[in-house]
């Protein structure tokens, strides 16, 4: 399953639930990875603003023994606090392995994310690899552009 949201943020960093999740920072763009198990992933979900729905979620299937590529196109019209028209676009890809090294499974991720909130905006690739333990949902979010009030982007991807 692959997710795509936005959680608000705070002066320091994205809300609490997200900041709290001991994640793991990727280069040099900003991005980090969290490992979070289903209540934690639930808590960063609360963090969305007020009203906003995931912006998109999708089903997949891994290909064995090969990288497997997802994507999403998303839109998104809506009102701020102010009242102002902001409009949330992306477009991503993710490339994905799953595979076992000393009985740990691990997954090599490759994703590059352009993404749009309002005036703020993020265009980047980013990779991961490492061990995925059972039964944790990867999140990796970054905050989209550099003002203090850019929301974070998430991208959530569950294995079953």
């Amino acid at each position: 399953m692959l997710s795509v949201f936005e959680v608000g943020a705070t002066a320091s960093g994205p809300c609490e639930a997200l900041a709290s999740s001991a994640g793991e920072r990727l280069g040099e763009e900003g991005w980090e990875a969290s490992f979070l198990t289903q209540e934690e992933l639930l808590a960063v979900l609360d963090c969305r603003l007020e009203g906003e729905d995931v912006l998109h979620e999708g089903t997949g299937r891994l290909l064995a023994g090969a990288v497997s590529r997802f994507g999403w196109e998303l839109y998104q019209g809506r009102t701020s606090s102010g009242g102002i028209a902001v409009s949330v676009t992306g477009v991503g890809s993710v490339e994905l392995m799953v595979g076992e090294r000393a009985g740990e499974r691990v997954a090599p991720l490759e994703m590059d994310v352009r993404h749009q909130s309002g005036q703020h905006g993020v265009d980047s690739v980013v990779g991961l690899e490492g061990a995925w333990g059972t039964g944790r949902v990867l999140v990796v979010h970054r905050r989209v552009g550099a003002g203090l009030s850019a929301p974070w982007v998430c991208v959530a991807i569950e294995l079953r």
